[in-house]
């Protein structure tokens, strides 16, 4: 739904459109970019689950990290046209408003109570790798 908002509306994120490279989707977002949001999160999260630490400090570590992997998909996503943003130029806002939904998800899927997701911890860091070689090729 934020991403149907978004692409619509510009309201969040900023002024943006997603290609038909994804596929096509519902709106104008692909259905993959749920999945894509899902992962992230949960990938984000599984890197402090385990830690002793606040419940509020693991929601803001976890949504950091997650914009952090956004911040490294940009240029890739960019560069292969899975989304087009208004003038090649990706708000400062996009990186705010992915901290405040992907904290929000991390602190509901937290209140779950998940184990710690081994797979999604090192899929973390393999999407994190990948993403980071493509912005160099």
């Amino acid at each position: 739904m934020i991403e149907l908002i978004g692409v619509q509306t510009g309201i969040l994120f900023g002024n943006y459109k997603y290609s038909n490279v994804l596929s096509e989707g519902v709106g104008g977002v692909p259905l993959i970019i749920g999945v894509n949001w899902f992962v992230i999160v949960v990938s984000s999260v599984s890197l402090f689950i385990n830690l002793r630490i606040q419940l509020w400090l693991k929601v803001i570590l976890s949504g950091l990290t997650a914009v952090l992997m956004d911040f490294i998909i940009e240029p890739v996503a960019i560069k292969y046209q899975f989304w087009i943003w208004e003038n090649n130029d990706v708000p400062f806002y996009n990186y705010v408003c992915w901290f405040i939904f992907s904290a929000g998800f991390s602190w509901l899927y937290i209140s779950f109570k998940p184990e710690k997701n081994k797979t999604a911890f090192v899929l973390y860091f393999t999407w994190f790798v990948f993403f980071l070689i493509l912005n160099f090729i």
